[in-house]
């Protein structure tokens, strides 16, 4: 059993880049993951390959920069795995202020 073994977690920016390896590997690694992104065809192609490699997860696509959008994550974190151990907040905007 590793430390993120049956741990809740979600991962902005999962689409691409880190964000896709922080997923893919936290998920090899046991993790429920909560994947977010704007991009949502990569997104779901993400969380397809984990679903594949045996791991669970969901897709929650949306932008961080609205609120609305880390509303949405959690609420699926609680509705869809029960509970929410660690956010990984990857995805970034610039100059953006709101």
């Amino acid at each position: 059993m590793t430390m993120l073994q049956d741990k809740i977690v979600i991962v902005t920016g999962a689409s691409s880049g880190i964000g896709r390896a922080v997923a893919r590997l936290f998920a090899a690694e046991g993790a429920k993951i909560v994947a977010n992104a704007r991009g949502e065809e990569q997104l779901d192609a993400v969380v397809e390959a984990i679903r594949e490699d045996g791991g669970e997860a969901i897709a929650v696509g949306g932008d961080v920069t609205a609120e609305e959008t880390h509303i949405r994550l959690v609420e699926a974190a609680l509705n869809h795995f029960g509970g929410l151990d660690i956010a990984v907040n990857n995805a970034g905007a610039v100059n953006v202020m709101k």
